[in-house]
């Protein structure tokens, strides 16, 4: 046991030390005494990683190896009851969980058997302090017990005031008790019949399932059924349902299922009325599965058809803005957010949150999200995901993938230069810009913006020059991308933290037909600059004035394909068009060249390739 350093796994599960704590640098040697390979859905077998636990000899900790681990993996060199030396490891924090991450390590030497009789450090740290996951794994597993029977589940007698009646589960990345509310109308005797046993042709039933996400769905271990309450239902119980809480629920309405409204392979569908009992289960026994995912790579999204619904995991790299939008449909406003989320596909996209979830989302200190129900589809080209109603997003989940996928943006992802799966044709945040789509400048400059809303046109034109005036970005918060006052660190919607640099200037664009300025916001301000905000704001630091401007007058003079907004704006009683660019990709010399010379060929037929 001497040659284990003493003492530090309790220091490496313990909340209070920090990750600028010197622990996580002081090259510690442990025993690997448990060891697993992680049973990923991708389909990429590539990415390998193990989870397992390393033990001083007095306690173990649960620890995952990543990626960066693949060739000692590879070798099989890391074996059950080997030593090491962590030369790189890092702490995630998930759901009030710690979960170790070693991303680099040296093997000292193979040993037959563990040392000492270590205990884990749950034992000591209540809540999660080492588990870090939801498997719990124990160095040395007993046998699982059998699975538990759902036919007659014992349920504790409850005070009786009246039954709690609920329509919908909104999404949460932290849940909150509910008390159960009423009589506790199920006792030890209820039959309790499988999701999949379920028709209109049942007059009693009970079920007991979990509250999964918005808009009702439940799932017990046989399947999931959607769940929908109207007006009245909605408005009162509103906050009744937890994600991932477990409720017994009868009295609903079993009709078939409307397939437009729901992915689930399920034929029918519950609807919620006045006349529903729902009771959370006070004895839940983990008979009622947690959420499970199909996890796609976002690197896969263009081989998959439109209007597909997926499940992905992601890593926030631009939380994006709310903004407001009036639905066609109904002509009513509602809030939307576009975000960029990554993976270790190397890839982006674009994913769209609606209405409170665009609001209130928050982004800061890029977290993993698990988004389960989004939808494809195509946008210019590339393919982008919007979140449906019916779907679910799990902040910092407590999975294994996630813990991979933070350990590894933070050690090499966060320097990724990531392909964008939204865009088909470069940067700016969107492309795949169509040619038919291209006008004159001049005849964008002429359309008719008086109509509350502006269009959207695009153009191919050089960029000609940016206007050096002020600067260049804004202090932005990471949250939501509102503007941080100078000297402060917090926004105007209440999001503290160290701010970001967010370009927002003019250009001066033109083709052959006219010139014009347009704003520029921050995705097309790094394809224009070939750089961030804030790099460019380094540089600027370190020349004088004229320096910079020298410099900034060498960056135009590359041809872009647009797509634009123009919209009319009034201030003191003068109107006038604003344009901006909404997207931006460059253009690709050899197919214009060829498209134009297809162009000619056709007005003479002297062309042939």
């Amino acid at each position: 046991m001497d040659q284990l350093t003493q003492d530090i796994v309790l220091r490496m599960a313990d909340p209070a030390t920090t990750n600028d704590d010197p622990l996580w640098k002081s090259d510690p040697v442990v025993q690997v005494v448990m060891l697993k390979e992680i049973q990923s859905n991708k389909t990429n077998q590539s990415q390998e990683r193990k989870r397992g636990a390393v033990s001083d000899g007095k306690h173990y900790v649960q620890v995952m190896f990543t990626t960066q681990l693949k060739d000692i993996m590879e070798q099989e060199q890391l074996q059950r009851n080997c030593i090491i030396r962590i030369k790189h490891m890092t702490c995630n924090v998930m759901q009030e969980k710690r979960l170790i991450v070693i991303m680099e390590l040296d093997i000292i030497g193979q040993h037959s058997e563990k040392i000492g009789n270590p205990v884990s450090v749950d034992t000591i740290f209540s809540g999660g302090g080492g588990g870090g996951g939801s498997n719990n794994e124990q160095a040395n597993p007993a046998p699982a017990p059998s699975a538990a029977t759902t036919s007659k589940p014992s349920v504790s007698k409850l005070p009786v005031q009246r039954p709690a009646e609920t329509t919908t589960s909104r999404v949460a990345s932290t849940s909150r008790a509910v008390a159960p509310s009423g009589t506790n109308a199920f006792n030890e005797n209820t039959p309790i019949f499988q999701i999949e046993a379920l028709s209109p042709y049942q007059n009693r039933w009970t079920i007991k399932a979990r509250g999964k996400l918005f808009s009702c769905v439940f799932m017990d271990n046989s399947g999931a059924i959607r769940a929908t309450g109207f007006t009245d239902a909605v408005a009162e119980y509103y906050e009744k349902l937890k994600e991932n809480h477990v409720y017994y629920i009868t009295k609903a309405r079993i009709q078939v299922a409307k397939k437009k409204f729901s992915n689930l392979p399920n034929e029918y569908e519950m609807t919620i009325d006045k006349g529903t009992i729902i009771e959370e289960a006070v004895d839940d026994d983990d008979s009622v599965p947690m959420q499970t995912f199909q996890f796609k790579a976002l690197s896969e999204l263009n081989a998959i058809n439109n209007d597909a619904i997926i499940d992905v995991l992601g890593i926030v790299t631009d939380p994006g803005e709310s903004t407001t939008i009036t639905t066609k449909s109904t002509n009513k406003q509602l809030s939307k957010r576009d975000i960029i989320i990554a993976d270790m596909s190397l890839s982006k996209s674009r994913l769209t949150l609606w209405g409170k979830q665009a609001e209130t989302f928050n982004g800061s200190a890029n977290p993993v999200i698990a988004f389960k129900g989004v939808k494809v589809a195509e946008y210019n080209g590339g393919k982008s995901l919007s979140l449906l109603s019916s779907g679910s997003m799990t902040i910092n989940p407590d999975m294994d993938e996630a813990h991979a996928l933070r350990g590894w943006y933070d050690h090499e992802g966060e320097k990724t230069v990531f392909k964008n799966q939204t865009a088909s044709g470069g940067g700016g945040g969107g492309g795949g810009i169509k040619r038919d789509e291209l006008m004159p400048l001049r005849t964008a400059r002429e359309m008719d913006y008086d109509n509350g809303t502006g269009h959207f046109f695009a153009i191919r034109a050089l960029v000609v020059h940016i206007r050096n005036e002020g600067n260049l970005w804004y202090r932005a918060c990471k949250t939501c991308s509102k503007k941080v006052p100078d000297g402060g660190n917090e926004c105007a919607q209440g999001h503290t933290g160290e701010p970001n640099l967010r370009y927002n200037f003019n250009v001066a664009v033109a083709d052959n037909s006219a010139q014009g300025w347009f704003t520029v916001f921050n995705e097309t301000g790094h394809a224009i600059t070939g750089q961030t905000a804030d790099e460019l704001a380094a540089k600027k630091e370190s020349m004088n004035p004229e320096e910079f401007d020298i410099m900034l007058k060498k960056i135009p003079g590359q041809y872009f394909m647009m797509n634009c907004k123009g919209k009319q704006d009034t201030y003191n009683e003068q109107t006038r068009t604003k344009y901006s660019i909404m997207n931006i990709q460059p253009v690709n010399y050899l197919e214009e060249g060829l498209k134009i010379a297809q162009e000619i060929s056709s007005l003479d037929g002297s062309y042939h390739h």
